[in-house]
């Protein structure tokens, strides 16, 4: 596993930003700025909150097909989570579409690096 996890954090975060210029341009809405960012707040705190507890007190960090499945499913839960938030309270955006993309993306990198 080695050094290939903390660059999936790179990852994500520099192509989260880069295809959000590309396909959403500079209008940036945020979903705090909207009627579910308490909502969104408390999903995205309970998802951390159970992902830190789950690598401290589960897993074998030691073991590869562990962590693989682990940052699967983790991030297909947060990605999917800001995903649904961002189509449920931005209607008349499409900001819902980066979120899925680098869902893909990541999983892919999971898979091939990891």
């Amino acid at each position: 596993m080695g050094i290939s996890t903390p660059i999936l954090a790179v990852f994500i975060a520099i192509s989260y930003n880069l295809l959000r210029k590309l396909l959403i341009g500079e209008e940036k809405k945020n979903i705090l700025e909207t009627t579910g960012k308490n909502i969104y707040r408390l999903g995205m705190g309970i998802l951390g909150l159970v992902g830190i507890l789950t690598v401290i007190f589960a897993l074998d960090l030691s073991d590869d097909n562990s962590m693989k499945w682990f940052w699967s499913i983790f991030i297909t839960l947060t990605l999917g989570f800001q995903s649904f938030m961002d189509w449920k309270f931005q209607k008349n955006s499409k900001e819902y579409i980066v979120p899925l993309i680098i869902l893909v993306l990541g999983i892919v990198y999971i898979f091939i690096f990891i």
